[in-house]
Parts: C-alpha cells; structure tokens; sequence
C-alpha cells in the first residue's frame, strides 16, 4: 500500500495528466468526468480507509487477496490453503468496516471476490449493506435468487449483532438503550401486536404442502450407480463454457438459467431417475427444486458436484476450477 503522501502524488498526476489532454475535446470530455477509485485488498487499506476515502469516488473490495493478507494464508501453498476462510471474524470485520466506511461518506462499494458470487454468503453481505457485487455471469441467476428472497432490515440487525459476537466469552457485546415510549412493538401503546403470517407473506396457501426434502448422492454411491447401469439421466446444470473445461461423459446439459424453457427436453424422465449436477453442488439444487415443482418424481443431487466427482475418482480430465 502506498503513503497518503504518493495518494496525493498520484491524483496531481491525474490532474496534469487531464490538462495535457484538454486540447482533445472527446477525451477531455472524458477525462474530466473519469471516476477514480480504489481496491480494498489488504488490511492497511481498510483500517486506513477513512484518511483518504473522500478523495475517491468508488471503493471495491478484492476478498480474495483481502482473505490472504488478512490470514496470512497462500492459497496456492495446499500446507496451509486449508486454512483460507472468508468468514474468519477479522475478515468480515474488514469488510462490514469498509462498507460502513464507504456509506457514511456516500462512496459506493462493490465486492469483487469469490465471495460476491457465493450464494450461501449473499445474505450476509446484504446485512453488512453491501449493495453492488461483482461476479461471473454463470453465479448471477443464484445470488439474484437469495437477493429476492431477503429482507434486508432484518438481515442488517441480525448481521450487526453477529459482528458483536465475543467468540472467547461466547456471548454477544450489547448495547442498553432506553425504552422507546412511542414504539409500536414495545411502547406504552403497541399496535404491533402479533407475528407475520409467512407462510402467507411469500406466497404459500395454508394446507399446501412443502416440497419434499432433497436427496443427494454422494460421488461413492453415483460411481457404483454407473458401474451398476442403473437407469438415469445425468443433468448437467452448468453454462456450455463450462463443460470446455471438465464434464462427466454421458450428461445432458441444459444451463440452469434455462431449464424452465426447456423441460419438454425432459418429459421421458418424469418418472425417471434424473441425477442433477453443477460445479459445487448449488445451482443443481435450485434445478433440483425446479424439477420437484414440475412434477419429476425421481431426484437425486450429485453432492459436492462435479469437483467432489474429481476428487473422489481421480480422473485428470476432472480439472478443478
């Protein structure tokens, strides 16, 4: 990271950069509007962050190179690459600082690490306030699913007080407030005075019943369902680029963000066994939920994905990625 003094430096450079440009009235026109902005990548970055964050007009967050300097952990060394973890507490407490950072002066922030196209973190990025993520196109259909699904209010409370968890005393640090006479949950006069119906909030009638619970499949139990030629449809859920890099040989692949449009492609295996499959296991369970509400009878999710699928068998053409 370089000094606020060479932050300076810098932007004068910009500066005499644009004035040497002004003759060219396309690009001054350009330069004189060109935002500047600035990567979270290292843990100086963001603890320093308030010192110079008025002078940029974006912040985004490199999780991954954040996570490895933050952890001191080389992803690329397998000795320690185990101990990668992007939800260690000085992690995500980085990251909650740069977002609040970044809102209390009103520069927007974007995530533009694995994380932001991890699904199973979306929530929590949403109650850290994160607004803007930044991922590959082939993640975009799941973590708009969880951004749908969520309440951010309620995500930020619970997100908050979960920053204030004390790991050591295994307790929460809180804060005591005065009652509020006036609130409508606890004040001398409640209006608010019973729970939400959910069920009926998100759109379930009463007595309609649940989707059955997913099954999955381990790689052991698909290896031996193969070598048995048990009767089945291997449905690959990934994007066409993705098969270039690694597939099983025998699947039908039909892109997850697709497979609405084409489940008359599907009708022979209605009540067939069909055994879906993706990278890492996710996105086969959204087509897994989808085939359940089109009435398919016989699912089973490839657990782990195509990558535990590599693992377990040790085929070389299974490359990670």
């Amino acid at each position: 990271m370089f000094s606020l003094i060479e932050f300076f430096i810098l932007l004068v450079v910009l500066n005499k950069t644009v004035l040497c440009i002004h003759g060219f009235h396309s690009i001054a026109a350009m330069a004189s509007d060109m935002p500047i902005g600035g990567m979270i990548e290292i843990p100086a970055a963001a603890l320093a962050l308030g010192v110079f964050v008025k002078r940029l007009d974006f912040l985004s967050i490199g999780t991954n190179d954040l996570i490895q300097y933050t952890l001191a952990i080389d992803r690329a060394d397998e000795a320690v690459a185990h101990l990668y973890d992007p939800l260690h507490p000085a992690v995500l407490r980085l990251i909650a600082q740069t977002i609040e950072t970044g809102a209390r002066v009103g520069v927007p922030v974007a995530v533009c690490g694995e994380m932001a196209g991890d699904p199973q973190l979306t929530r929590l990025l949403l109650g850290m306030g994160l607004r803007d993520f930044s991922m590959h196109p082939a993640q975009i259909f799941e973590v708009k699913q969880e951004v749908l699904r969520s309440h951010f209010a309620e995500l930020r409370a619970r997100v908050s007080r979960l920053l204030r968890y004390d790991a050591m005393n295994m307790q929460f640090r809180e804060l005591r407030i005065r009652r509020d006479k006036a609130c409508p949950v606890c004040g001398d006069h409640p209006t608010v005075t019973s729970l939400i119906d959910y069920e009926q909030f998100c759109g379930m009638r009463r007595g309609e019943a649940e989707a059955p619970a997913a099954v999955e499949i381990s790689s052991a139990d698909y290896e031996a369902m193969r070598e048995r030629g048990d009767d089945h449809l291997l449905l690959d859920v990934r994007e066409a680029f993705e098969l270039g890099i690694c597939q099983i040989e025998g699947n039908v692949n039909i892109p997850l963000g697709q497979l609405p449009a084409r489940l008359g492609e599907l009708a022979a295996w209605k009540d067939r066994l069909v055994v879906c499959q993706c990278k890492s296991g996710r996105r086969s369970m959204k087509a897994l939920d989808t085939l359940q509400k089109h009435g398919f009878r016989k699912l089973v999710n490839l657990q782990g994905g195509i990558l535990a699928w590599g693992e377990h068998t040790g085929d070389p053409a299974i490359a990670p990625y």
